[in-house]
């Protein structure tokens, strides 16, 4: 209620401000000119007297009088009467002043009725990370989840589906057979049968070992794990994500859902920087690249920054071609597209030469020289990039998806 009153009174204050100048003739510009006038004229008088067109007393005669209207001009242009004040016209400044009033409170409340929150308590940025973390420290488990998504019905040939209880029944007497689990996973998750896919990717990564287990398997199981809890992270599947950030915190796929779980939580502000590279180095093909651009704007208002997709375009441009350009580049001109790809791989190439390169550097080279056709050259720069990667799995595991994605595994 005082909140009310208070935007009340400060709109009122305004109006009646705004009147008081509408309903107010200022007459002081007026006299003002007046004065100037009168000064003129005497000054003009005695130019007349001197070159004889009017006599002594007739130029005395006037000084008087102009002298007089001067005096009463001067006066009034300091301190205007009210008789003139009340000259005003009024019925323009009464139209003029229902429409301010209109405006300030009927825009005003409308305004705050779309934007506003009518009760809602101050929101301390304090206040707000502490609630985050709350959040962030009592939500579900993976279990929790699972137990409360709904059952998803997959319209599945029952061929298919005596072939995967023909694997399940062999992998009972397998049970430490990697490529049978991995196999059962995704048929499980294909199914809509997600509790089953996580336990059987589980089992890869058991088998493995959890240092052991590659990049592409953990993300698997991350990803089963999302699925089956509808889109929400849990802590489970976070501390996978936070795994394979920690062999390398590039791989877009475990930056876009560690940055979903940020956002989940409340904190857009982290969630933003682990998104905002990903439109420029994630593959445009990737099942979740369209939410990212569509809602990266939005996270970055929410955290108080301002994304421009040109200036980032610009920036990543300048350090060699990404796949989401080298996908724009498809719809060029033949020539057009090879000649731009060639100089961004020019770049790229010299930059690696001179200043060395990551993995993901030498991942788009490898995509960029197969587009051009390069195909030779590509598997020259894979090997070049192994060899120089071969104590780095988490640089291997990315050299590995640049090799599929450039179709050179086959």
């Amino acid at each position: 209620m005082w909140f009310y009153l208070l935007i009340a009174g400060l709109a009122a204050i305004v109006v009646a401000l705004i009147w008081a100048v509408l309903f107010r003739k200022d007459l002081r510009a007026d006299q003002a000119r007046d004065v100037d006038v009168y000064r003129a004229q005497l000054d003009e008088l005695e130019r007349d007297k001197a070159r004889g067109v009017i006599s002594e007393a007739e130029a005395e005669r006037l000084r008087l009088e102009i002298s007089r209207r001067l005096l009463e001009a001067d006066k009034k242009s300091v301190q205007p009467s009210e008789t003139e004040a009340s000259n005003t016209p009024k019925s323009a400044a009464i139209a003029l002043a229902a429409v301010v009033a209109l405006v300030v409170f009927g825009g005003g409340a409308a305004l705050y009725h779309q934007l506003g929150a009518a009760g809602m308590p101050d929101q301390p940025l304090t206040e707000r990370k502490l609630a985050a973390q709350e959040r962030y420290e009592t939500r579900p488990t993976q279990l929790e989840a699972e137990s409360d998504a709904p059952e998803h019905a997959a319209n599945i040939p029952q061929e298919d589906l005596d072939l995967i209880q023909a694997l399940r029944d062999t992998l009972e007497t397998r049970p430490n057979d990697p490529v049978g689990h991995r196999l059962l996973a995704k048929n499980e998750a294909r199914i809509g049968n997600f509790v089953a896919a996580r336990e059987a990717q589980s089992r890869v990564v058991a088998i493995a070992g959890p240092e052991d287990a590659t990049v592409d398997d953990l993300l698997l199981l991350a990803e089963i794990m999302v699925y089956g809890a509808e889109g929400y992270i849990s802590p489970e599947a976070e501390a996978i994500f936070a795994e394979v950030l920690r062999r390398n915190e590039n791989v877009p796929t475990a930056r876009y859902y560690y940055g979903l779980m940020l956002a989940q939580t409340g904190r857009p502000d982290l969630a933003y920087d682990f998104w905002k590279p990903l439109p420029h180095t994630a593959d445009p093909q990737m099942p979740w690249y369209d939410a990212v651009v569509q809602q990266l704007p939005e996270v970055a208002f929410l955290a108080g920054e301002r994304y421009d997709a040109a200036a980032a375009d610009a920036e990543m441009t300048a350090n060699g071609p990404d796949q989401a350009a080298i996908e724009a580049a498809q719809a060029m001109d033949e020539d057009d597209r090879n000649a731009m790809i060639r100089d961004m791989v020019d770049r790229l190439t010299t930059r690696i030469d001179e200043e060395g390169g990551t993995a993901e550097d030498y991942a788009q080279l490898i995509i960029s020289q197969t587009v051009l056709g390069d195909e030779a050259l590509a598997r020259e720069t894979l090997a070049k990039a192994r060899a120089e990667f071969s104590g780095d799995q988490a640089a291997l595991d990315i050299l590995a998806d640049a090799e599929r994605r450039a179709r050179l595994d086959q």
